[in-house]
């Protein structure tokens, strides 16, 4: 009976097993880590953006923007550019 147990204890088979389980744990660890932390970096961007194009479109809505219209000023094909009558 003495000699089954040491050969119990002597077989490694078990133990190679236990290391990988171990480094498989450690792997799915750091895997779940990363994909948090990537996941909260993703989230900051995201809102980032949308407070962005929120402003934009803002912006455009409340009378300050020119809604695609052109207002501004120059020539408008009335005759009188540069050097007219000369």
């Amino acid at each position: 009976m003495l000699g089954r147990w040491k050969r119990i204890a002597r077989n490694e088979r078990g133990q190679d097993l236990a290391e990988y389980g171990i480094a498989l744990g450690l792997v799915g660890a750091v895997a779940v880590a990363a994909a948090l932390a990537m996941g909260m970096h993703v989230g900051l961007l995201w809102n980032g953006a949308e407070s962005t194009i929120s402003g934009v479109i803002d912006q455009g809505t409340n009378g300050h923007g020119n809604h695609g219209h052109h207002h501004g000023g120059g020539n408008s094909g009335n005759g009188g550019g540069n050097g007219a009558g000369h």
